[in-house]
């Protein structure tokens, strides 16, 4: 970016008025303010309140062309601190491409907004990581704004001036500010998209569930993460914050006699944010955060008058679990566990055996790479993948008929140049957590990068940058784009990656060995299955059988495919009668319930061999892959969804001669349509009992 000679522009705002300067953004003019404050300095009494809006404005003009302070904040695992810190930081920046083009004479229309709240863990993070000059050139106001961090924004004192979630505050008075002072700066208050990734999108989450910040934002975007975590209990109670908030005051030798607040108002910032323990989790039961997540969605008592856009990273959890799972190469079954019971102290009642069973696949436990991979795979979803699915699925279930859209997508595209940046270029971590935001930002075009960006990531980060500010703009991030949740009420999810194909080979047919010859054109109508793609190999589905007995009724004996000796030495007994339990699309043993009451209800009724079928390394997204080559016609087996035709595809496999299947509410999406030897149909097993 390079900046013209007379390049100044005064802005009045409610703060005072401001001066910033034109720049060149990719060949586009760009005005740029930096710096602008929106609430007093949270300093003395005011640490840990809530933020108070500016009093007075200031007498003269800001110079909005230097960036401000970041928060104080403990040292980041993932990169060095440049910034300055100061309790005095609670400002924000603007790039917006319509100041500098206005005249008197005849005025722009107004744009719409963007407002961009940082992650962290909401312990770390500033805005002056973030350059939105990129994305103003696509003709928004992008905005972000400073909040405080760690116990400086999420202490709880149990009293008014000290009421827990402060950081949360801070952004909400930020959008306040916004509301107020927008169109200052060529941006439309009716009009503003809140985004942010990691902590910033758990922040985005918060601000939907809080009835403070109702009427605020027209859409939304959560960028890998969401409050939702425990069902029964949320990862930290109010009497737990305030019991960690009095220890961190003993910790700093607070004597009995004194007031351990203030006596923590007067503790140096950088002493304060150096406390470990999880001071900086949003509370509930509060006045921003009044109900449970869970509660929440379930009661509709949440802001549903919204358009949300959320999606999550193919690997979210090799970069998050660095400082839990120990970075060697001879990792043990023992460090595997260990670093469990770590993630269990917070998120609580984690069964580590069947996470073991679940995550470590082919149940080998004695290989480091297996363990490793295993982890990530654990570590992403608990924290990251399934919190942010299973809220914008929740949002979009109950949002059906509302005429709001909700989007979702999962970031495949490996960027070798992020990868370097990240340190994930080894052979298992792949795209970690966070590596969209480059994209998002259009780093590869931000003069100084000291990585060579190739074609595709310059390429792919326009891409994004304009899906991103079309949903801003539209409310839909592109036409072809399907929305969550279909009729069918089955989730469509868009893969991002350069590659139309995303991670899939596009090749027009496979064989595998013992299974089939599969083809894109096995059907003679192409209507009756559009987008028909190949399925996954044996190899990358790694389908596991888990044999439950009334001898191994709560621990399941693994099974593994083509080798005779592993049912040779279970407690499979061939006389028996055999059950087979089939999840659906984008399920997994590990987190279905339904699947292991079904286990023991049989297991109560009989002497019965019980298999759980176990294929959720491929029936993900996309969904049109997961349901390709089921060229269905194939002991007892209950399939659920996508499960159920799967069943059908057992039996023809075994030519009709199946006991029983029993299909719960069969999947409809690329079934309709289709003939009796593609889905589940009574030609498939002896006796067929359907119910939806």
């Amino acid at each position: 970016m390079t900046s013209n000679g007379d390049n100044s522009v005064v802005v009045n705002t409610t703060s005072g008025r401001v001066r910033g300067q034109t720049i060149q953004v990719l060949d586009t003019s760009v005005d740029q303010f930096l710096n602008i404050p929106f609430a007093e300095p949270p300093v003395g009494a005011l640490r840990f309140a809530k933020p108070v809006p500016i009093q007075k404005p200031f007498d003269g003009i800001m110079d909005g062309t230097k960036m401000g302070n970041a928060c104080p904040q403990r040292a980041s695992a993932y990169s060095q601190n440049t910034y300055v810190e100061d309790e005095d930081c609670l400002v924000l920046n603007i790039w917006t491409p319509n100041v500098g083009n206005n005249s008197s004479s005849k005025q722009s229309s107004l744009k719409p907004v963007m407002f961009w709240i940082y992650g962290g863990g909401l312990a770390t993070g500033s805005i002056s990581k973030f350059n939105g000059g990129p994305l103003a050139t696509h003709d928004i106001v992008f905005v972000a704004a400073n909040y405080r961090l760690g116990p400086l924004g999420f202490l709880y004192g149990d009293r008014e001036d000290a009421p827990g979630n402060q950081g949360f505050y801070d952004q909400l008075l930020a959008l306040k500010w916004v509301r107020d002072n927008i169109h200052a700066f060529g941006g439309d208050r009716d009009e503003i998209t809140i985004f942010g990734g990691s902590a910033g999108s758990w922040s985005i989450s918060a601000h939907i569930l809080s009835p403070l910040s109702k009427g605020l934002f027209k859409r939304a975007i959560m960028q890998s993460g969401a409050h939702l975590y425990n069902k029964d209990r949320d990862v930290i109670t109010k009497s737990e914050a305030l019991a960690q908030a009095k220890g961190l005051a003993k910790q700093l030798k607070c004597s009995e006699s004194e007031d351990w607040l203030e006596f923590l108002r007067k503790v140096d910032a950088k002493q304060l944010v150096k406390y470990a323990n999880p001071t900086n989790f949003p509370l509930v039961g509060t006045e921003y955060l009044p109900l449970p997540t869970q509660q929440a969605l379930r009661d509709k008592l949440y802001y549903s008058g919204i358009d949300l856009m959320a999606g999550c990273i193919s690997n979210e959890g090799s970069v998050l679990s660095r400082g839990i799972l120990p970075a060697k190469d001879d990792l043990t079954l023992d460090d595997f566990k260990t670093s469990v019971n770590i993630v269990n102290q917070i998120f609580k009642d984690i069964d580590v055996e069947k996470v073991v069973n679940y995550y470590v696949k082919n149940g080998d436990t004695s290989s480091s790479l297996a363990l490793r991979r295993g982890f990530y795979d654990f570590f992403g979803d608990i924290i990251m993948k399934l919190p942010t699915f299973l809220f914008a699925k929740q949002f979009a279930t109950n949002g059906r008929n509302s005429g709001k859209n909700v989007y979702f997508y999962e970031l495949t595209f490996q960027s070798k140049s992020f990868a370097e940046m990240y340190k994930c270029n080894d052979e298992i971590s792949g795209i970690g957590h966070g590596m969209e935001i480059p994209f998002v930002f259009g780093v590869p075009f931000i003069p100084g990068q000291q990585m060579p960006f190739t074609d595709t990531e310059r390429q792919f980060s326009r891409d994004i940058m304009k899906m991103w500010t079309n949903f801003a703009k539209y409310g839909t991030p592109d036409p072809n784009w399907p929305q969550l949740l279909s009729d069918e009420n089955v989730p469509k999810v868009k893969n991002l990656n350069p590659n139309p194909m995303g991670r899939l080979h596009a090749q027009s047919e496979v064989t595998y060995p013992g299974i089939g010859h599969f083809t894109t054109n096995d059907y003679k109508d192409p209507t009756l299955r559009p987008k028909v793609v190949l399925p996954q190999s044996p190899q990358q589905m790694n389908t596991r059988f888990l044999l439950y007995s009334r001898q191994n009724p709560s621990m399941a004996q693994v099974l593994t495919q083509g080798n005779s000796r592993s049912i040779g030495n279970s407690n499979f007994v061939s006389t028996r009668i055999t059950k087979f339990i089939v999840h659906g699309f984008t399920d997994n043993q590990l987190f279905v319930k339904w699947m292991n009451q079904m286990k023991d209800q049989f297991l109560n009724a009989g002497d019965y061999n019980v298999f759980v079928v176990d294929w959720s390394g491929g029936n993900g997204w996309p969904y049109e892959q997961s349901t390709s080559g089921l060229d269905l016609n194939d002991v007892h087996i209950v399939g659920h969804s996508l499960g159920a035709h799967i069943g059908g595809y057992a039996g023809q496999t075994l030519n009709g001669q199946l006991g029983r299947i029993t299909g719960l509410d069969p999947s409809g999406p690329d079934f309709d349509g289709l003939p009796s030897s593609a889905k589940l149909d009574p030609t498939d097993v002896k006796l067929l009992i359907c119910k939806c």
